[in-house]
């Protein structure tokens, strides 16, 4: 599954969050946060814990609002 980079970082700004901060709230490391936002897939787990570390939908977080998987 892909996240949409800049949606991913305008929803951090937005609640005044860090990646930092949304990388512990979603339990994975800050390393990963930015690989994702950065272009690299993840499972749809990982995709939804990062949504909910942000209060938002899923698929308000993924590319086109399409859920897809690699």
């Amino acid at each position: 599954m892909f996240i949409n980079g800049s949606t991913l970082r305008a929803q951090a700004y937005k609640k005044g969050m860090r990646m930092k901060e949304v990388a512990a709230k979603a339990s994975i490391s800050a390393a990963s946060l930015s690989c994702i936002a950065n272009g690299k897939s993840c499972r749809k787990e990982t995709a939804l814990r990062i949504a909910d570390a942000l209060s938002i939908s899923l698929n308000a977080l993924v590319e086109g609002g399409k859920t897809y998987e690699e």
